[in-house]
């Protein structure tokens, strides 16, 4: 096995649907389709991690032959501080990656990771490159003023997207740029997108990243909360949407792939709505994972039930 040198790990961070795995999948797709090698190399490894137990965030990924470790049910920069550092010295050690591309959870803070990159397993190996937060142009401005992990993922990021673009209008666009641009980092690299169609290397040309004025806030897993439901049989399919819409305002984050009347579906709730597609494969396990602050409160075992499961 070679020397594995002092590697660089790309943070995609931003808050729950806001785009993180449409912009790994460019990243993926590009090298891919790449002739010649990029400066950072072409051998990435790749970490996922997902809030909930129903990890769709890693199924999501078009992984090709590239290596992914997947950590589900918490955060990386604390509740799963640990998994991650065993997961990111088992991918030095296994797959001698020249870069590595971590997908964070919606809920993590970035400032976290320097100290858990020092820990003995991970000192020297890796180092932290770019922090990149994707942003939802088309809700920020309803959600940025009482969701705070969304200012604070702009706070410690050095490059933001505002993404979602088609969904805001002029107005709006020009709001949320104001917005950010009072947010993030000064010398901080801004730009807009749709569907996080960005140039690879605003990702891969490190800048310096400044942490200073945001500290960490430890507690921030204790906001939000997670329930998971296995889904044993076929769910009908206008039932499942009645749920969906009906969650949508009461929670930040619904997600999973389902097996419906109808087929197999990836659904998808986020603070821009609901989305219900087609998923291709067949499904090994069927379920939902809901993400939120007030949980208890919205009873969600009898909502699930009245789904009608066949």
């Amino acid at each position: 096995m070679r020397a594995v040198g002092n590697v660089p790990v790309h943070v995609l961070s931003g808050f729950l649907g806001s785009g993180k795995t449409t912009l790994l999948n460019r990243l993926l797709a590009a090298l891919r389709a790449s002739a010649a090698a990029p400066a950072t190399g072409t051998r990435p490894a790749i970490v996922v991690n997902d809030f909930g137990a129903v990890a769709v965030d890693g199924a999501l990924v078009d992984r090709g032959s590239y290596a992914v470790a997947e950590l589900a049910s918490g955060c990386v920069c604390c509740t799963l501080s640990a998994p991650m550092q065993d997961a990111l010295a088992a991918l030095l050690d296994d797959e001698e990656p020249d870069v590595i591309l971590m997908e964070t959870t919606g809920l993590a803070e970035p400032a976290a990771f320097p100290a858990l990159f020092a820990a003995p397993a991970l000192a020297g190996r890796i180092r932290l490159g770019n922090v990149v937060c994707v942003v939802d142009a088309s809700t920020y401005l309803r959600y940025a003023d009482h969701l705070l992990a969304l200012p604070r993922q702009v706070e410690q990021a050095n490059t933001v997207i505002m993404n979602k673009i088609d969904l805001a209008d002029a107005a709006t666009q020009e709001a949320v740029r104001r917005r950010l641009l009072a947010t993030c980092p000064p010398g901080a690299l801004l730009l807009a997108a749709e569907r996080c169609a960005v140039d690879p290397a605003v990702v891969y040309d490190e800048r310096p990243v400044y942490f200073a004025g945001s500290g960490h806030r430890t507690g921030h897993y204790h906001e939000f909360h997670s329930r998971n439901f296995e889904l044993g049989k076929a769910v009908p399919a206008a039932a499942l949407r009645k749920l969906l819409h009906g969650l949508a305002g009461e929670v930040e984050r619904a997600k999973g792939l389902v097996q419906t009347d109808a087929g197999p579906k990836l659904v998808q709730l986020s603070l821009a709505g609901v989305e219900i597609e087609d998923w291709s494969e067949p499904l090994a396990a069927s379920g939902i994972t809901v993400v939120g602050r007030n949980l208890d409160a919205l009873d969600l075992p009898a909502r699930v039930a009245a789904l009608g499961l066949k």
